[in-house]
Parts: structure tokens; C-alpha cells; sequence
């Protein structure tokens, strides 16, 4: 059963743009270090079957520990206010009003388009075109082959992910945007997939964690939200 997360509302924070860079400080907490780089961005393989290769830090982050910035879901800037009023795939100020991504004549302009194009992927975007956003089975994967602990990384809580192969990546709690303001910094950990909700076009799937555990993927929310993105190689890179 695909689960929706209660509507948050949120305090708002904004983010050095830097390149993810496997030279940065010493990690700590038995964060892996990067396995390689592409485009100045490093990755790590943490040994999953599909081999997809996860990068160390999240997009418009420096480090594993920083946090990095928001985007609405199938934007690939960041801005300062994240509601429907800002949001580019709608034609009025409401979720009944999808320009794209809609599969429900109750939400706009039927296209069918279920998972991001790569147009308009945000780590593509700001990495090159290598990287992209993970897919919803993607985030599957991680929750059917890994090990969760929440950490605190050089002084962040975060969710450290432990691979088939003893290797890991850290994701810090970086909460979600809503309009101006974020809530659960530091608090919840917030990731968008690149894929709609099955239930509503407006919505989105995600993945999320909070302070006492990691809850997984298939969550869904709002498209016009600001979360966090955790970009990924295929194997093939």
C-alpha cells in the first residue's frame, strides 16, 4: 500500500552551491569515501545488484554532512518560495492545473509522462549528464538490500546506509520546504524520487527518515514541496 506523509508545514534555509568533492575533510562515523569521480562529483558503490552508484553527498552540497538545497519536484533551480503560486508545471495557482506529468483529467493536461524527463531532472541538471535523480525502485533497492542507523555525522543527524558490501552513504536530515520556511531541520530526512504518485498526479513519490527510523520509499507529497536529492550513476559509468 503506497503511504502518504501528513502535510508539513516549514522555516526556511538556504545552502552553499559546491561541488561534492571526495577530497574534502576526513569523514567520520564509517561514511565511505568516494570510489571515483565524474564530473567532479564522487560516487560510491556500495554493491547493490543493479550496481547503481550513489553520489557521497547530496546536490548543491560540499561534503556528506551538508545538507545541500531544496527543489520542487521536476524543477531544476532553486528558489526562495515553494508553493503552487511558484511551481512551473502548473498553469493556475492550484494543483488541479498540471502543464506536465499528469495521468488524471482531474488534474490537468493528460500526457502520461510517470517519471522525469531528463530535461527537467535537477541533478542532471547542475552535474551534467551523467547523473540523474533515483527512481522510485531505486529507493526500493536501498531499503531491500541495505542497513539503516541514524548517525550523527560530524555533528548532523542523518541516516547512515550501509551496502551489500560494507560500504556507505550518509543522508542528512535536511527536513522539507514548504513556501518560505522549513520545519525538521536536522529532524527528517527528505528525498525525492523521480517518479509520480500512482494516486494523484500532483503528488510525488519520495523517500524519508526521521529520528528514530529509516521508513523507506513509495511516500507520496505535493510536487510544489522543496526537498532534497541524492543524485545517482548507473552502472555502466
Amino acid at each position: 500500500m503506497r503511504k502518504i506523509l501528513p502535510f508539513l508545514f516549514l522555516l526556511g534555509v538556504s545552502w552553499f552551491l559546491g561541488a561534492c568533492n571526495p577530497k574534502d575533510e576526513p569523514t567520520d562515523n564509517n561514511v565511505s569515501a568516494a570510489d571515483g569521480v565524474v564530473n567532479q562529483h564522487g560516487y560510491v558503490d556500495i554493491g547493490l545488484p543493479s550496481g547503481t552508484l550513489w553520489a557521497i553527498c547530496n546536490l548543491g552540497a560540499s561534503k556528506p554532512s551538508d545538507k545541500g538545497h531544496y527543489y520542487a519536484w521536476g524543477e531544476t533551480t532553486t528558489k526562495s518560495d515553494y508553493t503552487w503560486d511558484t511551481y512551473k508545471w502548473v498553469s493556475e495557482p492550484n494543483e488541479y492545473s498540471l502543464t506536465k506529468y499528469c495521468h488524471d483529467e482531474q488534474s490537468g493536461a493528460v500526457d502520461n509522462l510517470w517519471q522525469l524527463e531528463t530535461m527537467d531532472d535537477a541533478a542532471r541538471a547542475a552535474w551534467g549528464v551523467d547523473w540523474r535523480i533515483p527512481t522510485d525502485d531505486e529507493w526500493s533497492e536501498l531499503s531491500q538490500e541495505c542497513m539503516f542507523a541514524i548517525i550523527q555525522h560530524q555533528g548532523v543527524l542523518g541516516c547512515l546506509i550501509t551496502g551489500p558490501n560494507g560500504k556507505t552513504i550518509f543522508l542528512p536530515a535536511a527536513g522539507l520546504k514548504e513556501g518560505k520556511a522549513v520545519q525538521n531541520d536536522n529532524v527528517l530526512g527528505f528525498y525525492w524520487t523521480a517518479n509520480t504518485a500512482i494516486d494523484y498526479s500532483y503528488q510525488a513519490f519520495y523517500s524519508h527518515f526521521d529520528q528514530e527510523d529509516y521508513w523507506g520509499t513509495s511516500y507520496q507529497i505535493d510536487r510544489c514541496m522543496g526537498g532534497s536529492v541524492r543524485p545517482v550513476l548507473d552502472a555502466s559509468k
